[in-house]
């Protein structure tokens, strides 16, 4: 809630979520790990495309302590660490990430837009895994671009899974690994044709990024 004068009162909605503790409770092969600021990015990005956006991005925040959520230049909402000091007031003592977004300017974005659906496709999707070595200051947007760019039609989703730092990689680097999912609603997709979307990948990852792959 603001107010401009008394008496009179202006209420903007969010959407407000917190995670805090460990990503799972422990197991006798797997102890549960704390959340992390990257698992508030993965929940924030698999929040807006289940609300249909594409373009989405982050930026970090002057502050240094706080992303930016945005959906191509507009800003939608913000992740933040919520600092000791706040979590001190609620006797809080593990890390608290807080996702912020404002649920008006979402709404607006999506009201006007026509929702299609489109069937279940028949054919089965393939999975491929990709492991490269880039200078440390590379990060995942920076490969998303590079994707965009190299123009797949068909490869659908991508997922950083994986990041290694070792000084057997070599000095200022560190190796990222990415999942990739090709599908073709009209045939099962040949390795041949995989490998093909691939080597374009690579391509570029080397060019760009100067990316060294992982065989």
């Amino acid at each position: 809630y603001s107010s401009t004068e008394v008496g009179k009162y202006k209420e903007k909605e969010h959407l407000a979520l917190y995670i805090t503790g460990k990503n799972h409770e422990d197991e006798w092969s797997d102890k549960g790990a704390p959340y992390t600021i990257y698992h508030a990015k993965g929940l924030a990005k698999g929040l807006m495309q289940l609300c249909g956006f594409s373009q989405i991005k982050f930026a970090l925040e002057e502050s240094g302590n706080s992303l930016s959520l945005l959906i191509g230049k507009k800003k939608l909402g913000t992740i933040e660490t919520v600092s000791a000091s706040k979590r001190s007031q609620f006797d809080l003592k593990s890390q608290v990430f807080f996702i912020d977004i404002d649920f008006g300017t979402l709404i607006s974005l999506k009201e006007n837009e026509k929702i299609e659906y489109k069937e279940v496709t028949k054919f089965p999707a393939i999975q491929r895994d990709l492991a490269m070595v880039v200078d440390k200051q590379v990060n995942y947007d920076q490969i998303t671009t590079v994707i965009k760019k190299t123009n797949l039609p068909l490869l659908k989703e991508t997922r950083l899974f994986d990041v290694f730092e070792n000084e057997k990689l070599g000095a200022g680097k560190k190796s990222m690994a990415i999942n990739l999912v090709f599908l073709d609603d009209q045939k099962t997709l040949t390795d041949k044709e995989i490998d093909h979307m691939i080597g374009k990948l690579i391509g570029n990852f080397e060019k760009e990024l100067n990316a060294e792959i992982r065989k």
